[in-house]
């Protein structure tokens, strides 16, 4: 009998999930640019036991901490400094009073590519616009009359000095 209630809790700690205490946090990105990435997770479910969240990246060279909060309400956190087109792996790691701690969900970005150096895509396109209006003007106009100059208000065509005489 004695054997028995041996092998049943040996059986039954095998199967169950062993499990660290500290309440697991889903994490999510929210917004990727080229140099930075905002994380966000859920709020631990254990107000009473929580200690910490510490985020962890990953650059390829192995998680290393990137930030640590008290703050139990802080649930999301900016990421700067990265490099472009670059992938990077983060998780969030919940820490309790008990030194028992619990590892969110991985999650993996890209930064997206730099961008282009020296101007911005809008400032083109009204560059580009003013250049092309003013190059169709030039081509549209009508020059002054012959054999009078520029500044002769009655070489222009269609203006008030000439109707005066």
């Amino acid at each position: 009998m004695v054997l028995t209630g041996i092998a049943l809790s040996l059986v039954l700690l095998m199967t169950s999930p062993l499990t660290s205490g500290a309440t697991s946090v889903e994490l999510s990105s929210q917004d990727v640019s080229h140099d930075a990435v905002v994380l966000g997770w859920t709020r631990s479910g254990d107000g009473e036991r929580f200690l910490a969240y510490v985020l962890l990246m990953d650059d390829g060279t192995g998680f290393r901490e990137v930030h640590v909060t008290s703050n139990i309400d802080q649930t999301s956190h900016k990421v700067t400094g990265l490099k472009a087109s670059t992938d990077y792996s983060f998780k969030v790691r919940d820490l309790d009073k008990d030194d028992k701690e619990a590892d969110s969900n991985v999650v993996t970005v890209r930064t997206q590519a730099a961008p282009l150096p020296g101007f911005e895509l809008p400032t083109v396109l009204v560059s580009l616009t003013l250049a092309f209006l003013a190059a169709s003007w030039w081509k549209r106009r009508k020059g002054p009359v012959e054999g009078r100059t520029p500044n002769d208000p009655s070489s222009m065509e269609g203006s008030d000095a000439k109707l005066r005489g």
